[in-house]
């Protein structure tokens, strides 16, 4: 006699089957949408800095631009710098860049305005040379500072020089009117 094995119909082998599987399918699952999951998270992360780089890298950029200007307003505005005259008093020839008074009319002239600083920055030249710029105003917590040396000449009698004194000075440097001295400008928000 022949034994008969008998078989388990088609429907009981499929529900062993996904028994067996569908616990190992499901984990899998959820271990796919934990790496989707932190995927999108790094995503995230990193559009994050890289806007804050774009606004930080923004911000850097207009600051290096307003403070760039304003040293180059220092150190060519005529409403700023030396008037060259024929004499004393009189009629003004041209400007000499790169002259700075220390006193007088033109050092009233050097204002956050006249050096093209925005209401919402602020300014400091050292050493002083201006009533509105002054050294002390920079504050301690400031974080973002724009600072330039410029190399100028400080004109330490009156508001203009003559040509006259400006030929004196180029010829000797006895009893010139004009004094080398690197200042630095400093702008920031």
């Amino acid at each position: 006699m022949k034994a008969t094995v008998l078989k388990k119909p088609k429907y009981f082998v499929l529900l062993d089957k996904m028994n067996s599987k569908g616990q190992m399918f499901s984990l899998d699952l959820i271990i796919a949408i934990s790496f989707v999951v932190l995927a999108i998270g790094l995503l995230y992360q990193q559009a994050e800095l890289f806007h804050y780089y774009e606004k930080d890298n923004a911000l850097q950029s207009e600051l290096y631009r307003i403070g760039y200007n304003a040293s180059n307003q220092l150190v060519g505005n005529p409403d700023v710098i030396c008037p060259l005259t024929t004499q004393t008093g009189g009629t003004i020839i041209d400007y000499l860049p790169n002259c700075l008074p220390s006193s007088g009319v033109t050092k009233d002239a050097i204002t956050k305005a006249s050096l093209g600083i925005p209401d919402d920055y602020d300014c400091s030249i050292t050493p002083s040379i201006s009533n509105y710029c002054l050294s002390s105003n920079l504050p301690g917590d400031a974080s973002n500072v724009f600072s330039i040396d410029r190399n100028v000449v400080i004109l330490n009698s009156g508001d203009s020089i003559t040509k006259a004194q400006f030929e004196d000075c180029i010829n000797s440097a006895v009893n010139c009117a004009l004094e080398e001295t690197t200042i630095n400008l400093k702008v920031w928000k």
